[in-house]
Parts: structure tokens; sequence; C-alpha cells
């Protein structure tokens, strides 16, 4: 079963409720009106419940939101670019080997800004397969290297918060 598969699965098992964006709407809502931003990218949304149940998204005065997450049917089509781009609690369920790609994937969707919130602690949930759920369990540093190797020459603000730090 691939990896994409297995988390298909936990989501259909109501395994992830998707509310991790929420405790930083306030600070991403800031993100938006300091850089002009009309569109915003949620990449790895989960089932989207912050925006349709809590309507997060609506004080940020944005024209266009965008929701991406290739484990929930609805959120699958691949992604277009956007002023900002929301990545909460997504990078470290990505194995490590991926993780490069995946991050320079994410900045060059961004026109604005990224907003990051990365778990840096084992994930008390696990795949169908018996691995912890965080395939990447890595240090502030780490992350901070593979970001600023995946930026470029990019002019994108990149804004990282870190849950349960090492």
């Amino acid at each position: 079963m691939s990896l994409v598969d297995q988390y298909k699965q936990l989501h259909q098992e109501g395994k992830f409720a998707g509310f991790s964006t929420l405790e930083h709407a306030e600070q991403i809502g800031n993100l938006v009106r300091e850089t002009g931003s009309t569109s915003v990218l949620d990449y790895g949304c989960g089932k989207g419940l912050q925006y349709s149940r809590h309507a997060i998204h609506e004080p940020w005065g944005i024209t266009r939101l965008q929701l991406y997450d290739p484990a929930v049917p609805g959120f699958t089509e691949a992604p277009e670019a956007a002023d900002g781009v929301i990545c909460c609690d997504v990078m470290e369920h990505i194995p490590s080997e991926e993780v490069p790609v995946v991050l320079g994937q994410v900045i060059g969707l961004a026109r604005k800004f990224v907003f990051f919130v990365i778990c840096t602690r084992a994930s008390k949930k696990f795949l169908p397969d018996g691995r912890n759920c965080h395939l990447t369990i890595k240090p502030r540093e780490w992350w901070g290297n593979v970001i600023d190797s995946q930026r470029g020459g990019s002019a994108v603000r990149i804004v990282t918060e870190f849950r349960d730090g090492l």
C-alpha cells in the first residue's frame, strides 16, 4: 500500500481532525495583510474543516482559497500558485529523502509568503504499516537548513513555527 493510500485510510477512519491550522489563524491573517495577499493555498489541508466549519479564512479578506491534500477526496487536484501558502503539520509526514523536493514545491507555489508549522517529535498515531505517522523527526536546525536550501533566490517570506522542539 502506498504512503498516500495509507494516509487516505487514516483520513477515512477519522484519525486526523485537521484543525491544527486553527491556532495559527490570526498569525496567518497578519501575514496575508502584511504582504497584501489576495489568494491562499492550504497545502495539506486535511478535510478542510478549518474553512468549511470554522471559516478561519473569512477575516483574512482573501478572494481565492485553494485546498490541496493528496489523501482527501475533493482536494487532490494539483495545486496552483497563490500569494500565500499554508503548510501546517504536513512536512513531518513526508519521508526524509522526499522532504527537499516537497519543500521546493511548496515554496515554489508561493508568490509572497509560506507559513510552515513543523512538528519535531514522534506522533501518537501510526500508519497501517506500523511506522510512526511522523516519518521525518528532525531538530529545528535541520529543518531550517533544508528550507534555506530550497528557497533558492526566492524573495518569498518564509515563517516557520515548530511544535515540541528537539
